[in-house]
Order: C-alpha cells, then sequence, then structure tokens
C-alpha cells in the first residue's frame, strides 16, 4: 500500500499550484529541487515551511490563493 504521493504525482500539484498561484504570491515551487516555500510576508506560521512537501502541504497550497 502506497502512503505517499509519487514524483510525478507531486509534479502535477506543482503544476495547479503554480496555475493557481501564478504570481507566486503565497508559495514558490521549485521543480528542479521537487521543494516548495511559503512566502512567509503573506503567511503567519510558527515555523518554516520549505522543502520536500508532504502530501497535506500539497493539498493545502492549491487551496491557499482562495482563502
Amino acid at each position: 500500500m502506497r502512503t505517499r504521493f509519487s514524483a510525478e504525482e507531486r509534479f502535477s500539484f506543482y503544476d495547479a499550484i503554480l496555475h493557481l498561484d501564478g504570481e507566486r504570491e503565497f508559495v514558490t515551487v521549485d521543480k528542479d529541487s521537487d521543494t516548495l516555500t511559503y512566502n512567509t510576508r503573506k503567511i503567519e506560521s510558527e515555523k518554516k515551511i520549505s522543502g520536500v512537501p508532504t502530501d497535506e502541504e500539497l493539498t493545502r497550497c492549491e487551496v491557499l490563493p482562495f482563502i
């Protein structure tokens, strides 16, 4: 049983995030390094969220532009 999105699935999420947040107002996606980083000027968080994202982070990033 799989427990994580595959690389191909993560890249599909990256494409969707880039489409929804094309100006990178909330999230910066770096497909070359397979990472994403939250824009801390727009999003308050007690922890820095950067690096290879979890499945939950990928899903959350798709809705950020609508909040």
